[in-house]
Parts: structure tokens; sequence; C-alpha cells
């Protein structure tokens, strides 16, 4: 009915929620490589093939602006050295280096080599790395790496009880068709054997089994929240709950 073991990859931000960073203007790539749920070659190659992918290099896609053009130009040369990203930020390294998870975008995992260390350990086949240089207002830090998540869960979402709202081109159970999430449950171990995933039909949330959570929370791993997916998504809607405040409305 409910499955409390899913967390969600969520870093404090801003206080208004927001990245705490972004990448360099002129030398970023399309991040959207990072959110298929694949290890990066098997992700290139797909988004390689994408539509407006592919429009925009020949020329043709309707709204080719020129900055979207130069990003796909420099993802596909990126791809070939996989040198390290440029990312920035106005705080200073000090304040960002007290974090061991790092907030730099809304949907992409960030950590430093502590968090690195975990997940090699208890699971290495379910993520890539891939370092970074975050300019900061005080130098250049070189401590955090972006996180690629390479698998993607199927079936994890209680269609039944969860309530969403659909992309208009999009039918039920279609990867990227929810667009919005009311309330949220799991099926009962909806990510079987893999500690990190992300929901087919919401590619843009990454998942996070419990057993991952415990060992950074004996770890002290520092800019993390270390609550529930479920929790996250019907917390912030008061009417997904009975009148105790607690208990939710199936």
């Amino acid at each position: 009915m409910s499955d409390k073991n899913v967390y969600e990859w969520n870093p404090y931000g801003t206080n208004e929620g927001l990245p705490l960073g972004s990448q360099v203007a002129g030398k970023d790539i399309r991040e959207d490589i990072f959110r298929l749920g694949l290890p990066i070659d098997k992700a290139y190659d797909r988004w390689l093939q994408h539509k407006g992918v592919q429009s925009a290099l020949k020329g043709t896609h309707n709204s080719a602006r020129k900055e979207f053009t130069d990003e796909i130009k420099r993802t596909i040369e990126w791809m070939k050295h996989k040198p390290p990203l440029q990312y920035e930020s106005s705080n200073s390294r000090e304040d960002l280096e007290k974090f061991d998870v790092m907030n730099l975008s809304l949907s992409v995992p960030f950590g430093n080599e502590k968090v690195i260390q975990i997940l090699e350990k208890i699971c290495p086949n379910d993520y890539e790395t891939f370092p970074i240089k975050l300019h900061t207002s005080t130098g250049v830090s070189d401590k955090y790496y972006l996180i690629n998540i390479a698998h993607v869960i199927h079936d994890a979402v209680d269609k039944n009880i969860s309530k969403y709202k659909l992309w208009f081109d999009k039918s039920e159970g279609d990867e990227n068709s929810i667009r919005f999430i009311d309330r949220l449950l799991f099926k009962e171990n909806c990510m079987g054997d893999k500690l990190l995933g992300r929901i087919h039909e919401d590619l843009g949330r990454p998942m996070i089994n419990k057993k991952v959570m415990d060992v950074f929370y004996e770890n002290n791993i520092k800019g993390i929240s270390y609550d529930p997916l479920e929790d996250n998504i019907n917390g912030r809607f008061t009417d997904n709950y009975m009148p105790d405040g607690v208990t939710l409305k199936y």
C-alpha cells in the first residue's frame, strides 16, 4: 500500500528551494542526458536521436535558439573526453564545502568524495560519477561530482491511490507522463534490488533506497533531507490527510 523505504535525493538549496548554483554560461551542456536513468553512453545514444536535438543540429527546429544549438554541440564535444563540467555559485567555497551533498540542479544529484565512497561500497552498479569544477566567490572547488543514476524503476507508483496529472500528449504509464503529483504512494518494495533509480513516469525525480539513507545518516552526510519521498510530496498538500493531519486519505 505504501513504501516508506523510498527517499528522494533532496539536497538543501536556497531559502526559496532553488539550487545553490548552476552551470557556467557558455560552458554548459544539456543536463537532460543525466535524467534518463541510463549509463551515460546509452543515455547519449538515445538523447542524440531525440527529434529536438536532430532538428536543432539540422537547423530545422522551430525554436532553434543559438544558445540551445550551442549547448547541444558542447554536449557532443563533452562526450568525447568528458572533462570536468563547469558550475558556478555566488556562495563562498568555504560555505559550500560544509555540505557533502550539493544542490546545483533540481533533478541531477551532486556529492563529494565522502558520498561517492559510500555509494561505491553499497551500490557500485547503480550510478556513474563525473567531476565538476565549482567556481565560487572565493575560488574553485574540485571536491564535487555529478552523479548519473543508471537505472529506471518501472511500475513503482501505486496508480490506484496516488493522484497526479498527466502531460496532455502522454498516456498512462508512458515515460515522463506525469506532469504534477498531488498524492504519491509507492508499491511495496518497488525498487527491488536497486538502491538508486528514477521513476519511469517522472524521470526528474531521483529515488534513493532507505539502505543508502541509513548509511548516509550513520556517516553524518550533510546537506540532504532525510524524509521519505512520499512524505516530501504529500506533506505539501494538507488535503491529502484525514483531520488528524497524520493519516493519509486513501
